[in-house]
Parts: structure tokens; C-alpha cells; sequence
């Protein structure tokens, strides 16, 4: 016994809340008063918070990001848990944390979210670059070869709900870049290539903005520093789990 008191969030869920399949966890809300009663007998821990996932989530008909369910499910359990005597002093209430949901937090006694994609501005209600984060993040890719009429590019860093619509293409006829739409395949499939409509030159350096989760991809990371300033240097190369190359 090292007489250190651990302080713990515990998570409910009830009917109706959104699981993503794969991260089923945590105690059914019914069964709230007999879960506090259990672990407020445990030696040397203390319910503290509160949590769930996902609480927030961008609505595309709205062009909005709301509340879930599961942050109303989150908050029913936080003042159940106080009834009991618990003293939540933690309201963790994650996904699409960014300057538009930190009011929202706050105002509906949430004290804690994840930033996540908001620190490179690629949260989905970003999709028109009109939130105040800035867009920093970018894949890199190159055209590999064209087939019926389309073109290629190396895969490795698709993300099936990452919205792509289009990469731009820089092949010189703008310098801006050349739009091209996505075309969208098999999301079972393996990400080999990156299909765009229309034909473009073998090498040409293709770029895309879309959300991504890094750590299932084949991609490498590069850490790019002096961008706002003209003067673009590599400071740092990664594997996809964060490993120094």
C-alpha cells in the first residue's frame, strides 16, 4: 500500500447513445447507484469525473457541431454520482473539441474535451476553411500513372471518413493548382492508389487537405517549420506511430 489515493473518471452509457463498434466500454446507466457503491468501497481510489465519447459531433445538414446524446447521458450521470456523494470535479466530454464546441462545453457544465484535429485546423466543420483554426495539416502524394481515362496517386494515407473531395494537382497550369475530383472507391479495399477524374503527367506532385487518423495509415509525417514566412524547412520525419526516421 503506497497511501496514494488514485482519482478516477468513470464511464456510463445508456439507450439511444452512439458506440462506435470496436469501442464498446463502460458501465450501463441503470446500474449507476450499485457501480458507485462497488468502487466507493475499493481502497485508495475516488470517483472524480465523469466521461463518454463521442459528445460532439458535426452535423452536415446543419453545418454545425452539436451535442450528442451521450453528453446528456455524461451530465444525468454527474449529478447521480453527486447525489451519491461523489465530488466530480472532472466533465470530460471529447470529440470535435475546437473553438466552436469549447462555449458549448462550458456552458452545459463540461470542464474537459480533446483537441485533436482542431490543432491542425482539419475538424470537419473546417471543411471550408471558415473556423478560426488554420488548416495545417496536408497529404503529399505524386501521380503514378493514369488507367480509363483517370489518373493515380500513391496511396498509403487514405482515410475513408476523412471527406476527401478533390486533390489539387500541380502540374503548372496553375499556380494555384489544378483541381481534381476524388473519385471515391471500395472502402474495403487496400489504399494502394488515390483515384482522381482526369488525366494528369506521370510525377506530377499531387496535394490533398482532409481529415486523417495518422496511425492507421502507411504515411510518414513530416514536421515542416517556416511555411508563414516563405522559408519551409523539414525539422522532423516520423512513422506513422510517432517513431523518429
Amino acid at each position: 500500500n503506497a497511501n496514494v489515493v488514485q482519482k478516477i473518471m468513470v464511464k456510463f452509457y445508456q439507450h439511444g447513445d452512439i458506440i462506435y463498434p470496436s469501442q464498446e466500454s463502460g458501465f450501463l446507466l441503470s446500474d449507476l447507484d450499485e457501480v458507485i457503491q462497488s468502487l466507493s468501497a475499493l481502497p485508495n481510489i475516488a470517483i472524480a469525473g465523469v466521461t463518454h465519447f463521442p459528445s460532439f459531433l458535426y452535423d452536415e445538414d446543419k453545418d454545425v457541431t452539436v451535442a450528442t446524446h451521450n453528453f446528456r447521458t455524461t451530465m444525468i450521470a454527474k449529478e447521480q454520482a453527486e447525489r451519491m456523494g461523489c465530488r466530480i470535479t472532472q466533465v470530460n466530454v471529447p470529440s470535435s473539441t475546437s473553438c466552436e464546441t469549447i462555449p458549448l462545453i462550458a456552458s452545459r457544465g463540461g470542464t474537459h474535451g480533446e483537441p485533436g484535429h482542431a490543432l491542425t485546423g482539419t475538424i470537419p466543420s473546417n471543411q471550408n476553411g471558415d473556423q478560426p483554426e488554420k488548416i495545417a495539416m496536408l497529404y503529399l502524394s505524386e501521380i503514378s500513372h493514369q488507367h480509363n481515362g483517370n489518373s493515380y496517386c500513391y496511396g498509403g494515407g487514405y482515410y475513408r471518413r476523412g471527406r476527401i473531395r478533390g486533390a489539387l494537382a500541380m502540374d503548372g497550369s496553375d499556380p494555384h493548382g489544378r483541381f481534381m475530383p476524388f473519385v471515391a472507391g471500395d472502402d474495403g479495399s487496400i489504399d494502394y492508389h488515390i483515384q482522381l477524374a482526369g488525366t494528369c503527367p506521370v510525377g506530377t506532385p499531387v496535394i490533398m487537405a482532409f481529415r486523417s487518423q495518422v496511425f492507421v495509415t502507411r504515411s510518414d509525417v513530416a514536421l515542416v517549420s517556416g511555411i508563414s514566412t516563405g522559408t519551409p524547412k523539414i525539422i522532423g520525419l516520423y512513422d506513422s506511430q510517432g517513431r523518429e526516421l
